[in-house]
């Protein structure tokens, strides 16, 4: 194994807790319809989040997840999400 390639497995990647976003995105009010436009999910794959029974989102769906959270929740996602990384 080369040395960048080692170098890249002693990166820290950031454990997010989705179904704590998902909580904490519902929490602010967000009706379900708004979060299955702006993700492409439907209702059934946004409540098997938020329940925990989806581990990891498609990349492009987490991607929207978290901007929504960044925006509605922003202390919330520093914590979670920036100080585990």
């Amino acid at each position: 194994m080369s040395y960048e390639n080692r170098h890249l497995y002693s990166i820290p990647l950031p454990s997010v807790d989705w179904q704590r976003v998902m909580l904490n995105i519902r929490s602010c009010g967000v009706p379900l319809a708004q979060l299955r436009k702006y993700t492409k999910m439907d209702d059934r794959q946004i409540q098997r989040i938020a329940r925990g029974e989806i581990r990891e989102p498609r990349f492009a769906q987490g991607v929207a997840i978290l901007s929504i959270h960044k925006v509605l929740c922003p202390r919330q996602h520093a914590e979670e999400v920036y100080e585990k990384a």
